[in-house]
């Protein structure tokens, strides 16, 4: 059973430009959460203020749905920018509502005394951990702790997006892991592209649930 949905706002100007063609205001009234994709382009070489101004405008579009999380990737550099960007949105919301997500060249722990300090949460990718090598990241001290999303699927060699069939037995045991220690209130994101590819790997998981073999 599906009873969330990821909304992905990938592309900054794009996304800025929906109307209630593309967010229809009847998404409220199913029953379903909501959490929200920040752009991949953000404008981060003009400085948050600018990136916040972005953002804002985004979340201004889906308020509607209420959505829990917003994921975020880090910006590159170090964190100035990023500490000012965390700073103004909490200025407005809960910045446990901020996810920082893991990606490649950048597994969170330079930014973990942040996202402690501040109160943000972690947006764990298995596909990325497992692809780009990142599996120390999950021996820091807490974070699983402060995990508020998991976004799963097999990797493919460089990273892609594809079928769980293709989570090895080693990215199965960390899945098993990860489950056993993030907060129960924590979201799972079937973070598929291609509907094909979506129902079979909700299958998969389903099935995996069914056989005892997952437990949260």
């Amino acid at each position: 059973m599906v009873d969330e949905v990821a909304i992905t706002l990938f592309e900054t100007r794009g996304c800025l430009e929906y109307t209630e063609e593309d967010l229809p205001a009847d998404l409220a009234g199913l029953d379903l959460s909501y959490n929200v994709h920040l752009p991949l382009d953000l404008p981060w070489t003009q400085g948050a203020d600018e990136v916040f101004g972005t953002i804002r405008a985004l979340a201004a579009k889906t308020d509607f749905l209420r959505p829990h999380s917003y994921v975020l990737h880090p910006p590159p550099g170090d964190d100035r920018e990023l500490e000012r960007l965390i700073h103004l949105w909490s200025g407005s919301r809960n910045p446990e509502s901020l996810a920082l997500e893991n990606v490649e060249g950048d597994d969170l722990r330079d930014h973990w005394p942040l996202i402690r300090e501040t109160g943000c949460r972690v947006c764990l990718d298995l596909g990325h951990l497992l692809a780009y090598g990142q599996e120390s990241l999950l021996e820091t001290p807490g974070l699983l702790g402060q995990t508020s999303v998991l976004h799963l699927y097999g990797p493919g060699p460089n990273g892609e997006h594809d079928t769980l069939s293709r989570l090895d037995n080693h990215g199965f045991r960390l899945l098993q892991h990860v489950l056993h220690n993030m907060p129960a209130s924590s979201v799972i994101v079937l973070e598929l592209f291609h509907p094909e590819k979506l129902v079979e790997s909700l299958d998969i998981f389903r099935s995996w649930f069914r056989n005892g073999c997952l437990a949260r």
